[in-house]
């Protein structure tokens, strides 16, 4: 039975941070390509965040970059 949650179903511990983690990378990626940014250009919109961290999320490596 799954749980609608494939972090859970996989039994991760923090399920819950990790889907809402994977939700937000999506919508992040989703907003990059719509206005067509690249990294180097979506990290200088979001000083606070640098073009490893936008890399990271457009390559859906969340764990340390959200």
């Amino acid at each position: 039975m799954t749980t609608g949650n494939l972090f859970a179903d996989l039994g991760f511990d923090n399920s819950e941070e990790e889907l809402r983690k994977a939700k937000l990378g999506r919508e992040i990626r989703a907003v990059i390509n719509r206005r067509r940014l690249n990294q180097a250009q979506t990290a200088r919109l979001l000083a606070m965040m640098k073009q490893l961290d936008i890399s990271a999320i457009v390559t859906g490596r969340t764990a340390n970059s959200l």
